[in-house]
């Protein structure tokens, strides 16, 4: 009986008890997050549906399906409005961006900018030409690896709002 009240209270039991757990966690990050968000929103939309259960029809209050389909036809209008005036003005100047930005070709100085090929630039070294086409080059590859993960991330966002939007919807009607 001793051994296991020294297990118990042993460090390397507890860590191994901690790390387990924090595995556990990460595995269902995934899975969890989703729903502790619609918790949150659900949470968060509750004085909504309270304020409209509080509207009579004559003497009698709204039946609790008629409340619930009203909150989320407010919040759907609301994400509409999120999209519409948002989202889609968002796309729009981030599509504008990427078909603004050259695309590096590769090719060295075949491909430069007007500016690479005035008086002064031409008497450089062709060292010194080709470090800068190459540096020109590289901060145009960053600059359309940085406006890919804008969109990536804008989309991600996007699933992630709608995800939120069902996943209460389905609390509240089951």
């Amino acid at each position: 009986m001793n051994n296991i009240t020294d297990i118990k209270k042993s460090v390397w039991v507890k860590l191994a008890i901690a790390i387990g757990a924090l595995f556990l966690f990460y595995m269902l990050a995934g899975l969890m997050f989703p729903v502790l968000m619609a918790i949150a929103l659900s949470i968060a939309i509750h004085p909504l549906a309270k304020s409209i259960a509080k509207i009579k029809m004559g003497e009698r209050q709204l039946p609790d399906i008629v409340v619930i389909i009203l909150t989320f036809l407010v919040v759907g209008l609301l994400l509409y409005l999120f999209i519409a005036f948002l989202l889609i003005p968002l796309f729009k100047d981030v599509n504008g961006i990427l078909r603004s930005i050259p695309l590096p070709s590769g090719e060295g100085t075949t491909h430069m900018p007007d500016f690479m090929h005035s008086e002064s630039v031409n008497a450089l070294p062709s060292d010194i030409k080709e470090i800068l086409g190459q540096a020109i080059q590289s901060a145009s590859q960053s600059l359309m690896t940085v406006a890919k993960s804008l969109v990536a991330s804008t989309f991600g966002v996007a699933a992630s709002v709608l995800g939120l939007f069902i996943v209460p919807f389905w609390c509240f009607i089951s």
